[in-house]
């Protein structure tokens, strides 16, 4: 067995900062693996080794959200955090994207995928506040790829908003796909000066998958491989 923790808390737009205790935690995989996030967000949970896991959080008031798909592989995962939306920015973020809701339950009618390409050095930051306050937190001029090809990569600008027609990461970092269809996908990222970690996202209709920080697309330390369990 080994452990993977981390901290939910909200998508920070508009001055939100609120740390998600209460949030239940579990794994798509694994029914019945499952906890409540206590002070400041924080969980922890006990998983079988040498198997995938797709994390997942759902909290009164917010999206639910899923993580990348990860694979454990004999250590355990840390700061395996939730970046939750709060369901009205949710509405507004899918708006300006042109996502497709479901009429009849307001959810994304397909799936989406979101990611953010990290810098490196918050990626050292142990403390949960430190990290949260670490931004802007993007590396620019990433662009994005997803396997199989699906719709052009929709970069946040550097108002944290999803904006058509950018070609390549801004400082926010963020990055997403939407409308894709139920299936397996790997993400991976490339910038001119810099290398980044890729991930695998698990699509299903309705479903968010944000591999956010400090997983996901983050960037790579000088002659950095990507952690193992990122690919399963």
């Amino acid at each position: 067995m080994v452990t993977i923790s981390g901290n939910a808390y909200a998508f920070v737009f508009d001055g939100n900062t609120d740390r998600l205790e209460g949030a239940r935690i579990g794994i798509a995989e694994l029914p019945g693996i499952e906890t409540t996030a206590g002070p400041n967000g924080a969980y922890s949970l006990e998983v079988p080794d040498d198997t995938s896991l797709t994390p997942f959080a759902e909290a009164e008031g917010y999206y639910p959200t899923h993580l990348q798909t990860f694979h454990s592989r004999g250590r355990d995962l840390e700061q395996v955090n939730f970046q939750m939306p709060r369901l009205d920015i949710y509405r507004a973020l899918a708006a300006v994207a042109g996502a497709e809701l479901d009429p009849d339950t307001g959810l994304l009618a397909h799936s989406a995928v979101v990611s953010t390409f990290f810098e490196v050095g918050g990626r050292n930051l142990a403390d949960f506040d430190a990290f949260h306050d670490f931004r802007p937190h993007g590396v620019a001029d990433s662009t994005a790829a997803i396997t199989p090809a699906a719709r052009e990569p929709i970069y946040f600008n550097a108002d944290v908003i999803p904006e058509q027609g950018l070609e390549c990461s801004s400082r926010d970092g963020g990055v997403l796909w939407t409308d894709l269809p139920p299936g397996v996908y790997e993400i991976d990222g490339s910038n001119p000066e810099t290398g980044h970690a890729g991930f695998v996202a698990t699509c299903e209709p309705g479903r968010l998958v944000n591999a956010g920080p400090p997983w996901g697309l983050y960037e790579l330390a000088a002659g950095e491989a990507p952690d193992p369990s990122v690919r399963p």
